[in-house]
């Protein structure tokens, strides 16, 4: 099997030196539970920029190779941009957005 890793970490204030400490005592667990250094391709964060920010500075170092953002951060984003755009509007941009989210291809995804 493979060993996806999952943390939470509840930090005092919302600042890059924040989330990059809390990083970085990630990747020291990891390393001392494995064995060896962490290396994440993909990344799920926050829409805020304190976390991104934190993960672009840690970009080379973990191998990160995609930062995507939280789905439900996007559909609120993608909401608040789409104002006051009639409900059926609204409705229809949800159905894509749902059916790229659960897509397992990028030619799938292309097909929305």
């Amino acid at each position: 099997g493979k060993f996806h890793p999952v943390a939470f970490f509840l930090i005092g204030r919302e600042s890059t030196d924040e989330y990059e400490w809390a990083m970085k005592q990630l990747m020291a667990v990891y390393e001392t539970v494995l064995g060896s250094c962490l290396q994440l391709h993909y990344v799920m964060a926050d829409a805020a920029l304190t976390p991104v920010g934190a993960l672009k500075t840690l970009q080379s170092q973990l191998g990160i190779k995609v930062i995507l953002m939280c789905f439900y951060h996007f559909v609120a984003c993608v909401n608040r941009r789409l104002g006051v755009v009639p409900i059926s509007v609204k409705a229809l941009v949800a159905r894509y957005l749902f059916k790229m989210h659960v897509s397992r291809s990028v030619g799938e995804c292309q097909l929305h």
